[in-house]
């Protein structure tokens, strides 16, 4: 398992084997609340992951460059967009292993749209509770979701 640490946007990483661990890389104990990760299967298995999301909000502050974290309530794009400044948005679909984007920043909308409609990435609309994004932000906030 991958976490990014939005603060020193940079990798840590969970393993129960012996393997030596590349430079520069952290090694993680724990996931925060609100905090996304990656789980990197060998083979393709359901997983379950108890995830604690009894808050309805995010928790998790916003730092400058790219923050990978959980959604914590169903919600839009938009609506994620206007409440945290992010000036774009991510999500993978391993469904389809495409990745879903949003920006409402008018010079990049024109450009995804045109790679949206050529079928090379998906619009994201919706995040459910639970899944993880990728959000860049320009400036720190603490966002407040109701």
């Amino acid at each position: 398992s991958w976490v990014w640490n939005n603060i020193s946007q940079s990798w840590s990483v969970f393993t129960n084997m012996s393997v030596d661990i590349p430079e520069g890389i952290q090694v993680f104990n724990y996931i925060s609340k609100g905090q996304g990760f990656w789980i990197k299967l060998s083979n393709g298995f359901d997983i379950n992951v108890n995830i604690n999301t009894d808050n309805e909000g995010i928790v998790e502050n916003y730092y400058i460059g790219w923050n990978l974290v959980a959604i914590m309530k169903d919600t839009t794009a938009s609506e994620l967009t206007n409440q945290t400044n992010a000036k774009i948005i991510w999500q993978y679909n391993s469904s389809t292993k495409k990745w879903k984007v949003y920006s409402s920043n008018t010079e990049m909308k024109s450009i995804i749209d045109s790679y949206i409609q050529s079928g090379v990435f998906e619009k994201l609309d919706t995040l459910k509770k639970g899944e993880a994004c990728w959000i860049y932000i320009d400036y720190p906030v603490v966002p407040q979701l109701q």
